[in-house]
């Protein structure tokens, strides 16, 4: 008698993760966290860690200024506005300045990255590639550690920070990410609409 693979294709955030099982084994659709894209982090990143969660409460409402290509596709979404809370952090998603959803996170700091999971279950790590601890401008690169996702990179500056300041800080962000041959994104956010900020 023979052991039947079942696939389960869950659609989670947007994402299609692919999930073959069979006995113990599972296998995912995308590859896992780079460890020599971490490395080259942490050798270009000159020891940055995330921004602290009292600087990010301080600074609590966030735009994603540059995004991976494909996550923002996925998600059709030209803006994304990032409010960070004592224990989760939640994504609005804009097209247009029309809103068009809600993610929600849990969020753990673990020395050098953060911890971030959601309601579906999945996990990801944030690791620190630039961070101005003056403007609090931001860079991660994001990565799913079971291969549950596709890795993205994304450059924060908070609301409140001048558009030529922010436009600044992303440009060194984006040049790491070059760097790191991880620069797949493009510009979001460029609108200031009233509803996003």
């Amino acid at each position: 008698m023979g052991i039947s693979t079942i696939l389960l294709v869950l659609a989670i955030d947007c994402f299609f993760v692919g999930v073959s099982a069979g006995g113990d084994i599972v296998t995912s659709q995308y590859s896992p966290c780079d460890e020599e894209t971490i490395a080259c982090i942490r050798s270009v990143n000159e020891g940055a860690l995330p921004p602290s969660f009292s600087e990010q409460l301080a600074n609590n409402n966030w735009r994603i200024v540059y995004n991976s290509k494909f996550f923002a596709e996925e998600a059709h979404a030209d803006c994304i506005s990032t409010h960070i809370g004592i224990e989760e952090c939640y994504d609005t998603y804009y097209n247009n300045c029309k809103y068009v959803k809600t993610g929600r996170y849990n969020i753990t700091y673990i020395d050098d990255y953060i911890e971030a999971n959601n309601v579906g279950g999945v996990i990801w790590h944030a690791y620190t590639i630039y961070h101005c601890k003056e403007t609090q401008v931001v860079s991660y690169y994001v990565c799913s550690p079971y291969g549950e996702s596709p890795f993205h990179v994304d450059i924060y500056c908070p609301w409140t920070l001048d558009d030529e300041e922010c436009r600044r800080g992303m440009e060194r962000a984006r040049k790491r990410l070059e760097i790191c041959g991880i620069a797949n994104g493009k510009r979001m956010c460029e609108k200031r609409c009233h509803d996003c900020e």
